[in-house]
């Protein structure tokens, strides 16, 4: 199965009332691209080429500078513009929703994968140093921003079980960032409300669509409530 194939997407029929199976898409991609096997440097690595894909194929988010044709050299053609999801006065500019709207999620995945790799180098024996550690957690807080613009573009755009789906991701990715900031007096109350609040979403969704969703999103709530249990 192609790269595009693992992080799917629907076909573009209309701007609003958008569905994706973010909880299929997200368990088959962490299966087939390292995951299975806890190789987080190979999904980060893989999130990044995903979006290289997707800033491509998209008419508002390819980061390159903005010249008229046959103006600037190669350096400036080629010279990254940040272009955020929102205008000037925050609505959103998205064209092809079933596209556009996996940029922010596959964003988050990549700064989720980069902490997590971090904590994979201090577990082989290599120094998780203040450097690392802070690293970590600005990807994660990182990942966080990423998810949240994620949900509400998804409040936007998508149908009502995306809207449940993206906001029990923003719910997961919080509540492991809290997890993972030892730093704070009251660590791990954020995430025990947080993760609690993904489990009830996951465990709504189990309960309606096709049986191979209700499987997914009920692996997903068992997953987040073991994080409850243990964390």
């Amino acid at each position: 199965m192609g790269e595009d194939a693992t992080m799917g997407e629907a076909k573009p029929e209309r701007t609003s009332g958008v569905s994706l199976d973010i909880v299929k898409i997200l368990k088959v991609s962490h299966r087939e691209q390292g995951l299975r096997h806890g190789d987080y440097r190979r999904y980060r690595q893989y999130c990044a080429r995903r979006l290289r894909r997707l800033y491509k194929t998209s008419q508002n988010f390819c980061h390159k500078k903005d010249l008229p044709p046959g103006g600037g050299n190669e350096k400036q053609r080629h010279k990254f513009e940040k272009k955020p999801m929102r205008g000037d006065d925050g609505a959103f500019m998205i064209q092809d929703p079933s596209r556009d709207l996996l940029i922010p999620l596959v964003q988050s995945e990549r700064c989720w994968a980069l902490a997590n790799e971090l904590k994979d180098d201090n577990l082989m024996g290599g120094p998780m140093n203040a450097v690392k550690r802070a690293h970590a957690k600005k990807r994660l807080k990182k990942a966080c921003g990423h998810a949240k613009e994620f949900k509400d573009a998804c409040a936007h755009y998508g149908d009502a079980k995306l809207k449940l789906e993206s906001e029990a991701y923003c719910s997961y990715m919080l509540g492991v960032a809290d997890l993972n900031d030892t730093m704070k007096e009251n660590c791990g109350a954020v995430a025990v409300r947080e993760l609690t609040r993904a489990k009830k979403i996951y465990e709504l969704l189990g309960k309606v669509g096709p049986t191979e969703h209700k499987m997914n999103c009920e692996g997903r709530a068992r997953e987040v409530a073991l994080m409850v249990s243990t964390g």
